[in-house]
């Protein structure tokens, strides 16, 4: 949590996730932007989401998301800690993807993130 763009990818999803769970107004916006969605990332927070989700190679399907092994999950009713795991795995996956050009670190795809942090 100390890497900045960690710390973004996991407050930006779980703070949206306890707007979208408060106001149910929120989630019908958040379907009708992303059925209209044409590419283009704008200001505010379904850009955001999709901005922060789509770095971690996760993609969007109101209410769910699929991660980067192609999992869906419901967004709003995924368990916290469960949310926590899936976006820590998606950061560690991320960052191995940006390190293969190093020598000793080109077999770093699929690396279990429970394993790095042990």
């Amino acid at each position: 949590m100390a890497d900045p763009g960690c710390w973004l990818l996991h407050n930006t999803v779980t703070t949206f996730r306890r707007l979208a769970r408060k106001e149910p107004l929120l989630v019908q916006q958040w379907g009708l932007f992303h059925s209209s969605f044409a590419g283009s990332l704008l200001a505010g927070p379904f850009s955001q989401l999709l901005h922060v989700l789509n770095q971690v190679d996760w993609r969007v399907e109101t209410p769910f998301v699929f991660d980067h092994d192609n999992c869906r999950h419901h967004l709003l009713s995924l368990p916290s800690a469960a949310l926590v795991d899936l976006l820590t795995d998606a950061w560690y996956q991320y960052i191995a993807q940006r390190a293969p050009h190093r020598k000793i670190m080109t077999d770093l795809a699929g690396l279990d993130s429970k394993l790095v942090q042990r």
